[in-house]
């Protein structure tokens, strides 16, 4: 695996930038894909797709997409959206507002206590 993305043995962790080549291609990608086709999978095989299931994971919660944090009204299913699906929820007035605003006055605020040294460790 360490070969495959090019970090050294000695190497006990990766980072997500290992798993993409300069052009930004996945580099587990054909490998992955072979492994899932397989019927009967090597431990090797098994390893990538616990891999490639662990960097989609961080790369959905980096991006945004795993923090399903919004209620969307009147929806008969009770589903909750992350950030990056407000258009996909209509929210009207006062609602529409907060959703887009919450999460960077949020990331403004850490920001900003950051700077001032206002935020503690927890």
């Amino acid at each position: 695996m360490r070969d495959l993305i090019g970090i050294p043995h000695e190497q006990k962790y990766a980072s997500l930038a290992n798993f993409f080549d300069e052009k930004g291609n996945y580099k587990l990608a054909e490998v992955q894909q072979e492994a899932q086709k397989s019927n009967i999978k090597s431990k090797f095989e098994k390893d990538v797709i616990n891999v490639d299931r662990r960097v989609n994971l961080l790369y959905s919660a980096i991006t945004g997409d795993i923090l399903r944090i919004f209620p969307i009204p009147n929806d008969p299913n009770n589903a909750w959206i992350s950030n990056n699906d407000l258009d996909k929820a209509n929210f009207k007035g006062a609602d529409s507002v907060f959703v887009r605003q919450i999460l960077p006055v949020y990331l403004q605020t850490l920001t900003e206590s950051q700077k001032n040294k206002q935020l503690r460790a927890i």
